[in-house]
C-alpha cells in the first residue's frame, strides 16, 4: 500500500462511516447513535451557523466553516463599526499563527485561516486595537 492510499485509509478511519454508505445499508450512521431521529432525512447543513462576537469593542467578528472539495475552509469575517482605522490579529484554535488585518471605518474583510480542514468547528481568537498612524 502506497503512502497516498495509507493517508486516505487514515482519513476514513478518523472521520468514521460515511453517511451515504450507512443510509444505503439501511442503518443510521454511528455518530447518530442514541439521538432522536431527524425528520429532514438526516441531511446536515453544509455551512456552520455564524457565531457573532465583538473584538476591540467596535469590530464584529463572525466565523464560518464552508465545505470545499477536500474539507472545510475556516473563514473569519471582521466588520468595523469603528470611527478609527483598526489593526486586528486573527488566529484560531486550529491555526495559532496570527494574521494581521487593517480595517478602515465601516469596512468588512474575510480571512481564510485554514483550507481543507477535516474539522467543521473552530474557535476564532480576534483582538483589535486602533491603528498607529
Amino acid at each position: 500500500m502506497g503512502p497516498r492510499s495509507l493517508g486516505w485509509v487514515c482519513l476514513l478511519c478518523l472521520c468514521g462511516p460515511l453517511p451515504v454508505l450507512a443510509d444505503d445499508a439501511g442503518m443510521a450512521p454511528a455518530r447518530d447513535a442514541g439521538k432522536a431521529p431527524v425528520k429532514d432525512g438526516g441531511k446536515q447543513p453544509v455551512k456552520a451557523a455564524p457565531t457573532p462576537k465583538k473584538a476591540g469593542g467596535c469590530v464584529d467578528v463572525s466565523s464560518d466553516a464552508s465545505f470545499a472539495s477536500v474539507g472545510y475552509d475556516h473563514i473569519v469575517t471582521l466588520t468595523s463599526g469603528c470611527k478609527k482605522r483598526m489593526t486586528c490579529s486573527v488566529k484560531t484554535n486550529v491555526n495559532p499563527e496570527p494574521a494581521t488585518v487593517q480595517l478602515e471605518p465601516g469596512e468588512a474583510q474575510s480571512v481564510v485561516t485554514w483550507r481543507g480542514s477535516p474539522a467543521r468547528e473552530f474557535t476564532p481568537d480576534v483582538s483589535c486595537a486602533p491603528a498607529k498612524s
